[in-house]
């Protein structure tokens, strides 16, 4: 009798078990869909994707090394991407996980600024051009007052790997004519 009754508790936590996990993958489906739905409707062009039927979080998974896990999200209807930004100059990076897309890029870089690396104090808010490589290879300036949300869906922008990237670089230097021209 003790065994049976054994046998039929485990059985009863195995179905159990089985139940939460389905919950769960079912939630993580819906929020999935929720965000592909959410970056269609705000026709965020998405690298090598030609149409809404092409794109799948395949495509938004981060390519850089110990960024896997930084996945873009939705939280009360607000798309929160991980964010790069390059300093050319430097051949530093600094990676923002969760930027939400209703918050102006100059709010995301007052926070990175001043930069330890940045020993001749160059990079602040007031004295650096941003710019984004469009899906035609060319830089586009940014305006950084603008919402992030509102910069990826600019005529040129193009999502790659699930990260909206933005090169950084100090207004009217030699390094910024360097990498304007590099794209001649």
């Amino acid at each position: 009798m003790e065994l049976l009754n054994l046998v039929k508790k485990k059985k009863h936590i195995q179905e159990r078990d089985e139940r939460k996990k389905s919950n769960i993958d079912q939630k993580k489906e819906k929020n999935k869909q929720m965000i592909l739905n959410a970056i269609i409707e705000r026709k965020i062009r998405i690298s090598k994707c030609e149409n809404a039927d092409d794109i799948d979080l395949s495509h938004l998974e981060p390519s850089l090394p110990g960024a896997a896990d930084a996945l873009v999200n939705l939280e009360n209807g607000i798309l929160k991407w991980p964010v790069l930004f390059l300093y050319p100059e430097y051949q530093m990076t600094d990676f923002v996980r969760h930027c939400p897309e209703n918050v102006a890029l100059s709010c995301q870089l007052e926070q990175l600024f001043p930069a330890p690396w940045d020993e001749e104090n160059k990079y602040h808010c007031e004295t650096i051009n941003v710019y984004f490589e469009g899906y035609d290879k060319l830089p586009h300036i940014v305006d950084t007052k603008k919402e992030l949300g509102f910069l990826v869906v600019q005529k040129y922008f193009e999502l790659k790997a699930g990260t909206p990237a933005f090169f950084v670089l100090p207004r009217g230097t030699a390094i910024e004519k360097r990498f304007l021209e590099s794209y001649i």
